[in-house]
């Protein structure tokens, strides 16, 4: 493998003592990748040797890669590509051999996600709210389950607002159409008055 570089800051022991490398656009440190299963985001090809194309092959968009066995960092001095590189371990024909993958951005992340695989920032956030549970459980639980709570309540209590409105203009909508039904029916009946008496 080659040299990696390291998370620093405060409360990261979660990702300190691992490389992180970037895949489609996400970082990841090295312990959430290796040997998890690798599916295609687009076709991409996976070649035996970084330094030329023979025996190339081609995996197909939502295809299974393949298990992550090593990675090349792109300050690695075996790493000709200047990005970063994944090996896996694919059986052609029964015969299990080494595959680079030089194009992160072929990683499907969704697929890393269903198997629980963490970003970088996942970590720091999940090794945070734990060292805030273990410190104030009460600010915690209360944050975690009050402002949920909280945000629920005034979500109904808008809506209710929202709804006592608009059956409020319903009602005057409907004195409105029942006034101007009961002008009609006025008029109509002192224009058959009229008539009644010109007949006389």
């Amino acid at each position: 493998m080659g040299a990696g570089f390291k998370v620093g800051g405060k409360g990261l022991a979660a990702v300190a003592d691992y490389d992180v490398i970037t895949i489609g656009g996400k970082q990841y440190s090295v312990a959430q990748l290796l040997n998890k299963t690798i599916v295609a985001e687009k076709d991409v090809t996976l070649y035996p040797s970084l330094l030329n194309d023979n025996g190339k092959r081609l995996v197909k968009k939502g295809q299974v890669i393949g298990k992550l066995f090593s990675y090349l960092n792109p300050t690695s001095k075996n790493n000709p590509t200047g990005k970063v590189v994944l090996q896996f371990q694919v059986s052609v024909y029964g015969v299990v051999q080494n595959f680079w993958l030089k194009d992160d951005k072929a990683v499907s992340t969704t697929a890393l996600s269903t198997q629980g695989t963490k970003t970088v920032a996942q970590e720091i956030t999940a090794e945070k709210d734990e060292e805030e549970k273990k410190s104030d459980p009460i600010f915690y639980y209360a944050k975690k389950i009050g402002i949920p709570v909280l945000k629920w309540g005034a979500g109904l209590f808008i809506g209710g607002i929202v709804l006592k409105e608009l059956f409020q203009l319903g009602k005057e909508s409907l004195r409105k159409k029942a006034g101007l039904s009961g002008v009609k029916r006025r008029k109509s009946k002192s224009r058959s008055k009229q008539k009644s008496k010109t007949k006389k």
